[in-house]
């Protein structure tokens, strides 16, 4: 009596002799070896049963709706490049060095403000006297009295020139932290480092070299 069963790769019918149970055969289709059966095991598809045409006058069924399925959007990356982490450490470091850009900008100027403020300067007959000379002559007098006053304050010029070149020291620092880890705010960490190049350097040098002018007669 012959046997059949499905193939286990491809799923067709096969038959063969009972003599041929347990041991492996070659399938006609698919040429996979597969082991016979002991006895039939075959399983038929169930054959389709197709619908009665529609009635004159019905309209067409409806398509079937698909299922929902939510769309997935991408994650909002605000300009992150790929493979950058979600967290931007770097940001923090950008607003550091523009902060203390902006506390570098007035800086020489309020040191020569400074020093002006403690020397004869401040009275307004010598001010008068000195707007009254020639301009080569004003220069020179200028330069006389900020010579005179960098000898009598040397200790506070170093003093401020040292404060001002660990702030100049921090902003570019912080600058190129921010620029090199993160990719927000780099607009902050450039101007930032700008600003702590430029002015550090003016506010860091300004008070050396008034301490260091030739005293003049």
């Amino acid at each position: 009596m012959p046997i059949q069963f499905n193939c286990s790769g491809c799923g067709q019918a096969i038959e063969v002799d009972s003599e041929f149970a347990g041991r492996l055969v070659a399938c006609p289709f698919c040429h996979a070896t597969v082991e016979a059966p002991s006895e039939s095991r075959l399983v038929t598809p169930p054959v389709a049963t197709p619908s009665p045409p529609p009635a004159p006058g019905t309209p067409p069924p409806l398509p079937q709706p698909l299922p929902y399925r939510p769309a997935t959007l991408p994650p909002v990356t605000s300009g992150m490049p790929p493979g950058a982490p979600q967290r931007d450490d770097g940001a923090k470091f950008c607003t550091m060095a523009f902060v203390i850009g902006l506390l570098l900008l007035p800086l020489p100027c309020l040191i020569g403000v400074v020093a002006a403020s403690q020397t004869e300067l401040m009275d307004p007959n010598v001010m008068q006297s000195i707007q009254t000379r020639p301009q080569v002559e004003q220069q020179e007098e200028f330069a006389r009295i900020f010579a005179q006053w960098g000898k009598d304050h040397a200790g506070m010029a170093y003093t401020m020139a040292a404060l001002t070149g660990l702030l100049t020291l921090a902003g570019i620092v912080t600058g190129i932290v921010g620029l090199a880890r993160g990719w927000t705010r780099r607009w902050q960490g450039i101007l930032g480092l700008v600003l702590s190049i430029t002015c550090g350097a003016c506010g860091t040098l300004s008070p050396l070299v008034l301490s260091n002018l030739p005293a003049t007669p």
